[in-house]
């Protein structure tokens, strides 16, 4: 068996199929183009029917659709090159996870949770402070790391997902009728969403620079720069 040798996927592009028949076949046309240079990743949003091709260098990508058109005759639509953005916290926060449903079958699920950055590499960690059945049982626990981890992997910052943090979970409380697995998981991926926010966080690698040189619209560059999550860190010329 060929050892896959790719590394971390830093780049994508989105290729939208033009029937649902494409859609099924671009699988298996990337299935053969795959064994041999397996030089790339592919994900799907199926509700979406997109497929998300990703990897480390833009021309591979590009050999991948030029191999999907022109070997198999797929027709279908493909966007532009993006940046696969990583991003931290830079402080630590507090957060509260609630989930109360009262109609159509009541629900109940609170977490409490600390949230930290972590070692550069590390990933995403997840400490349980709560040893007591009477705050939260030990078989909900496992859902709110999961709903933790889910809203992570969405991201909150720009659409990015976060890595590199700490998560403790420290306190909570449960209902004896009306906790389920799914209140934890609720609990657990609103205490992130409503902790981090765009100010709280940092961008990481891979971090790209940008060269523009313009004599006109000097204003409405640097607006689109800001509003894009850039950074001007060597000032503007004439």
């Amino acid at each position: 068996m060929r050892e896959n040798k790719i590394k971390e996927p830093i780049i994508f592009i989105v290729i939208e199929p033009n029937t649902k028949a494409n859609y099924m076949n671009i699988f298996k046309a990337l299935r053969s183009v795959y064994e041999k240079e397996p030089s790339f990743q592919v994900y799907t949003k199926y509700q979406t029917k997109y497929v998300i091709i990703a990897g480390v260098e833009e021309e591979t990508l590009q050999i991948v659709v030029e191999a999907l058109r022109r070997e198999f005759n797929i027709e279908f639509k493909v966007g532009s090159t993006q940046i696969i953005y990583k991003q931290t916290i830079k402080n630590t926060i507090k957060s509260e996870g609630r989930y109360i449903k009262q109609s159509g079958g009541s629900s109940y699920g609170r977490c409490l949770i600390e949230i930290e950055p972590n070692e550069r590499g590390t990933g995403y960690e997840f400490i349980n402070k709560i040893y007591d059945d009477e705050v939260i049982p030990k078989e909900f626990i496992k859902s709110i790391n999961s709903g933790i981890q889910e809203s992570i992997k969405l991201g909150r910052c720009c659409g990015y997902s976060l890595t590199d943090i700490k998560v403790t979970l420290y306190d909570g409380s449960y209902h004896k009728s009306d906790s389920k697995q799914t209140s934890f998981w609720i609990a657990g991926y609103i205490a992130i969403r409503e902790a981090i926010k765009d100010e709280v966080c940092t961008f990481l690698e891979p971090i790209l620079k940008l060269v523009l040189e313009s004599k006109d619209n000097k204003e409405d560059i640097i607006r689109l720069i800001n509003s894009s999550s850039g950074k001007i860190e060597d000032g503007v010329t004439n």
